[in-house]
């Protein structure tokens, strides 16, 4: 069942970082600070993925937030120890301490230190308990230790903020489905679109599951699916 969290934000590496992408762009773009051309060309470096320039730009901005988005961009080129201390250092400064906070926590999780991951999500949240990203990330670090309560305990919290995210609804399903709570499950499925189905997601959440329990209610819960596929995937 742990296997489920590679599905979800802290996840598979591929969902975990565009959903980390994501979340940082939205930020870059609700960005109102950006009263340089360095800060501004550094924004549309990192739009493009052209991530040394982005760098380079931010470096000679004098706004704060470049200092986050450099960290950032560090991050993104494999350059770990680099994006630590600067988002390190970004804490120290109240610059986007929250963020900076946040992410340091899925590099934490990216190197299996699971504490530091737990350590560092429960600054962010101390800071703002509100903060979505970190709520479903925490939620996925109960998830992985099994402790299931406290899993849909944070997923709850975060489904309070944004009630349309599908990465949300998918980690409250699979909680009722690893505890049994069919009927529940059945809810979500019915009133939510999902956006899992494709072989491979599915096949490394089927076999995540108990086929005795929730893995068996699963062929009814993924009508999509040829009953054969099931079969196969279940096996």
């Amino acid at each position: 069942a742990a296997l489920f969290v590679l599905i979800s934000a802290c996840g598979s590496v591929e969902k975990r970082d565009e959903s980390k992408e994501n979340a940082n762009l939205k930020l870059l773009e609700e960005n109102t600070e950006s009263r340089d051309v360095a800060f501004n060309e550094g924004q549309e470096f990192l739009k493009k993925n052209e991530f040394e320039k982005a760098i380079e730009s931010f470096k000679k901005s004098t706004v704060k937030d470049a200092e986050f988005y450099t960290a950032y961009a560090l991050n993104a080129l494999n350059r770990t120890e680099e994006a630590k201390k600067a988002f390190e250092t970004c804490i120290e400064k109240g610059v986007q301490a929250v963020e900076s906070l946040y992410n340091l926590a899925l590099i934490s999780y990216d190197a299996q230190d699971l504490d530091a991951a737990k350590t560092y999500a429960e600054k962010a949240l101390s800071l703002d308990p509100k903060h979505v990203a970190t709520l479903f990330f925490y939620g996925n670090l109960f998830f992985v230790a099994q402790n299931m309560e406290e899993a849909l305990k944070y997923y709850k919290e975060a489904e309070k903020i944004d009630p349309k995210s599908s990465d949300i609804q998918n980690a409250i399903f699979f909680v009722y489905l690893q505890t049994e709570q069919f009927e529940n499950a059945w809810k979500i499925r019915e009133n939510v679109e999902f956006n899992f189905y494709n072989a491979s997601r599915v096949e490394i959440e089927l076999k995540g599951l108990n086929t005795k329990g929730p893995g068996a209610v699963a062929k009814l819960l993924l009508p999509q699916l040829l009953p054969d596929d099931i079969e196969r995937l279940l096996i």
